[in-house]
């Protein structure tokens, strides 16, 4: 072979790459990765699914909360007219009882005729009583049962509505807590199938795995929980 053909065929060798066989590390490393992105990939969905609950359900404790507070308002209102029909039963009955002890027969009857009607009930059940020489009589009409105001009524009846809505209130924030729970749950899940130990495999494979269990923890979690 002449000098000038041996020459061409070092260039020619030259020019071709060299190509090695791919180890068997790289190819854990690939699997690994792989491993890694699927599961950076469901954690990142399911941490979006649980933030969005958790807005809902925050949503649903500030609803329920505020009617509450509604009812709450109007069951005050109420509980007030009742506390001033009550005041005003009572200066009358007093006004009557005035009379009544100063022989007063026709202011006495002037006063029991406007006697509200609610009042008025007792009022008679107690006169018929006669409470003067009945031993054990109620000593006014106010202790008698039928000695009742609808606005006392009312605002008990609110009041439990306004119970309920605060525990449906309290219900929601606990779901929501739950639901931001569970995204930190995913956020720790990304954390651990993100971290790059250096080519580390076996450190590696134990934080995948770890991963892994904590996304497993997690779905049965946002499995198990209410949805708005």
């Amino acid at each position: 072979m002449t000098d000038a053909a041996r020459d061409v065929d070092v260039l020619i060798t030259d020019k071709e790459p060299t190509r090695e066989p791919s180890t068997g590390g790289e190819k854990r490393t690939s699997r690994l990765r792989g491993w890694a992105a699927v599961l950076m990939s469901l954690a990142a969905l399911a941490t979006s699914w649980a933030s969005y609950q958790a807005s809902l359900w925050s949503g649903e404790q500030a609803a329920h909360s505020a009617t509450a507070a509604t009812f709450r308002a109007k069951a005050t209102r109420a509980s007030n007219r009742a506390d001033q029909q009550r005041l005003t039963d009572i200066a009358t009955f007093a006004h009557w009882m005035t009379a009544t002890a100063g022989h007063d027969s026709a202011l006495a009857a002037f006063i029991s005729a406007r006697f509200r009607n609610e009042f008025k009930t007792a009022f008679e059940h107690w006169i018929a009583s006669r409470p003067l020489i009945t031993p054990g009589a109620a000593p006014s009409p106010f202790a008698l049962p039928s000695y009742r105001l609808g606005e006392d009524a009312v605002a008990d009846s609110l009041d439990r509505t306004a119970d309920a809505e605060m525990a449906v209130s309290q219900r929601a924030n606990r779901i929501s807590d739950s639901y931001v729970l569970n995204a930190v749950i995913m956020a720790t899940v990304l954390f651990f199938a993100g971290a790059e130990q250096g080519g580390v495999h076996r450190l590696r494979f134990v934080m995948l795995l770890i991963a892994s269990g904590t996304f497993v923890m997690g779905v049965i979690r946002l499995l198990d929980a209410p949805r708005a």
